[in-house]
């Protein structure tokens, strides 16, 4: 996990990677990092 310091949520990002390849994340308020995802 990390903090994502990309506004004043704060949130703290869960990664679920596979070979390298990230395939899940989650725990963001805004949506930025969801749609990330593999």
């Amino acid at each position: 996990s990390f903090e994502c310091k990309g506004c004043s949520n704060l949130c703290e990002v869960i990664e679920i990677a596979h070979d390298g390849q990230i395939i899940a994340r989650w725990g963001d308020r805004c949506g930025k990092w969801e749609s990330l995802a593999g």
